[in-house]
């Protein structure tokens, strides 16, 4: 299915120039290279009222990494060196003590896409505290509870008494009739559900490859009152990737989502839950709160194995201390899950039975889920960048759940891409950029 969508972008793009991928030293296995090309003219279109913001957002990308989650995380030189990535590396290395910067990149995985993480450092609360350590590990999965000097507690809850913060992962997604891997119900869907269940809110964890497949949904979940939020461009586990590839990942998809939507995310979730102290730090240097979730409230939908929704709906709102769930719109069954639970939560608020205020986490964390657009433009800037974003920096009010939990981390499914293309018209596909 991607070897269609590159076809078809390769037409789209034309004879714009094509650099091929030098393989990220942090996997085991190798994937297949990936490619970029220059911006195809048109796309401002998908932009409406964001193009003003796109222009004043410092070093905006006018070549964009390879949207194809199969061929790993960002790699190519050219974008790993490019002004976007080098002045977050610049502010990066202004705030995150060296000692954390030069640890060897201590995970490793055997295939892409399954979230299984191999960590040879120390995973422990006394060293870099992993979260995401595989199964059957000696290390317990690791949180960190309190503020450090590098970065603020990993936030696992909402601070009030029966809230749930709403949180939907992997999006988005636009399903198309003559594409069997890209089935309905998708985002729309999820979105129509959301409305229908009191209006209910929530916070997109959006990644930047499928944002880029389908701009027109991400516009769907900023126009209707969601909080769009970071995930990566690619869906890879962080602990896997150098430093410049983990700036790479937030910050390419984070200009992505101001140039559809006009506004800049101040939360950030790794995926799989896969995070140490590192990277933690690089989350934080980036003006970032990273959001995990409570142990207890995790969907499981994204194993692609039968959940009971209605059991899930009933045990989520019952009186208990403010939480954040999990919840995946990474494909029809996971989107399905979620609407389902929804659905039965919107049974109990007709009858009366719904004590749970849900809510976006930023909102349920008293936080604005955007900033200011300008970021830092050189390594000059970098230290004032750093006072700017000070909020989410440690020294202001931890809201994060005491909470140290083993949990599987949320599995990632490979979307079917290519004649979702389609689904946002002409316009979208001649913006695509391999």
């Amino acid at each position: 299915m991607h070897a269609s969508l590159a076809l078809l972008a390769a037409v789209a793009v034309g004879s714009s120039s094509v650099l091929a991928a030098t393989p990220a030293t942090a996997m085991t296995a190798p994937q297949p290279a990936q490619t970029i090309g220059a911006q195809v003219a048109g796309d401002s279109s998908l932009l409406g009222t964001a193009a003003a913001a796109s222009s004043a957002y410092a070093n905006m990308p006018t070549t964009w990494p390879d949207p194809d989650e199969a061929k790993g995380p960002i790699s190519i030189a050219a974008l790993l060196n490019s002004p976007l990535v080098q002045a977050g590396m610049a502010l990066v290395n202004a705030t995150v003590p060296q000692s954390l910067l030069t640890q060897p990149v201590y995970g490793s995985v055997t295939s892409f896409g399954n979230g299984t993480v191999i960590y040879s450092g120390d995973g422990s609360a006394t060293g870099n505290c992993k979260y995401n350590v595989p199964i059957g590990s000696a290390v317990d999965n690791c949180l960190r509870t309190a503020n450090t000097a590098n970065f603020q507690a990993d936030v696992t809850g909402c601070p009030g008494a029966n809230t749930w913060g709403f949180t939907v992962d992997d999006g988005p997604t636009a399903a198309v009739a003559t594409d069997p891997t890209n089935l309905a119900p998708d985002t729309s869907d999820l979105l129509t559900q959301l409305t229908a269940t009191n209006n209910t809110k929530a916070t997109f964890f959006l990644i930047g490859a499928q944002s880029f497949y389908h701009p027109t949904a991400v516009q769907a979940v900023y126009a209707a009152g969601h909080e769009v939020a970071v995930h990566t461009w690619t869906h890879s586990a962080l602990s896997t990737l150098t430093n410049e590839q983990i700036v790479a990942e937030i910050l390419f998809t984070e200009a992505l989502l101001v140039r559809i939507t006009g506004v800049r995310p101040t939360m950030m979730r790794p995926p799989y839950g896969d995070v140490d102290d590192r990277g933690r730090a690089i989350i934080a240097a980036l003006g970032y709160r990273l959001i995990m979730w409570s142990a207890a409230y995790n969907s499981q939908d994204a194993e692609g194995l039968p959940v009971n929704e209605s059991g899930l709906a009933t045990n989520w709102t019952q009186p208990a201390p403010g939480f954040i769930a999990l919840d995946h719109n990474t494909n029809s069954f996971s989107t399905n899950v979620t609407i389902e639970i929804l659905k039965d939560v919107e049974k109990l608020i007709v009858a009366g039975n719904e004590p749970i205020t849900i809510k976006p986490v930023g909102q349920c964390l008293g936080i604005s889920p955007y900033r200011a657009l300008g970021n830092t433009a050189s390594a000059s800037s970098a230290a004032a960048a750093a006072t700017a974003t000070g909020s989410n920096k440690p020294g202001a009010t931890s809201v994060g759940t005491a909470t140290t939990a083993k949990s599987s981390a949320d599995a990632q499914s490979f979307h079917g891409v290519a004649a979702s293309v389609l689904a946002v018209g002409a316009v979208a596909a001649a913006a695509l950029v391999l």
